[in-house]
């Protein structure tokens, strides 16, 4: 894979597909960037470990993908940020997703701003804000995943579930600072 690059002050649109696609290319890093794809706009595919995205927005306008996909990665940050799109973004099969002062816009009516999805192992969400439609969930965490689960100085709102956790694997560790829900959806659930 192509590893340690820097890509700074770009735009890249993929009209009919990503705007970034990774695969086995590790410690790369994009910042003050803007990425969008008619799919996705940033997709850190299998064995992309350890990339950087920092100071860029990411947006996809396809009802049925996220704007940043995660899959089979590890040890990812996503730094400084905003991301929208159906679902703003989706991971599974991957370990140690970090986002940090990012926030994370799900735009379909049920879409969810971040969905953690089968197989996933350790997510930190620090300082970072979760915006979903009236429909939708701020953070969804799937069922059989394990790890820790570290929420700290998140704000989630405008949802119908804030925050909505799945029966974890054994050895799950839930730890939350702190988490602010505002404005959330009529009747909506926080956790």
């Amino acid at each position: 894979g192509a590893d340690f690059n820097t890509l700074t002050l770009s735009t890249i649109i993929g009209d009919l597909n990503y705007g970034f696609y990774a695969i086995t290319s590790d410690s790369n890093t994009i910042s003050s960037s803007y990425l969008s794809g008619g799919q996705r706009g940033a997709w850190l595919g299998s064995g992309a470990d350890k990339n950087s995205l920092r100071l860029s927005t990411i947006t996809s306008n396809s009802v049925g993908n996220p704007a940043l996909f995660i899959n089979a990665a590890s040890s990812n940050s996503i730094e400084g940020s905003y991301i929208r799109g159906s679902t703003a973004a989706f991971i599974q099969n991957s370990t140690g997703s970090v986002f940090l002062n990012t926030v994370l816009v799900a735009t379909n009516t049920a879409g969810d701003a971040l969905f953690v999805a089968g197989g996933g192992v350790n997510l930190f969400l620090t300082s970072s804000t979760l915006s979903a439609p009236s429909q939708g969930r701020g953070l969804v965490w799937g069922p059989g995943l394990s790890g820790t689960l570290d929420l700290s100085s998140v704000t989630v709102t405008g949802a119908r579930r804030g925050v909505e956790l799945a029966t974890a694997a054994y050895g799950f560790a839930l730890d939350i600072d702190s988490i602010t829900f505002r404005g959330l959806a009529s009747g909506a659930t926080a956790i």
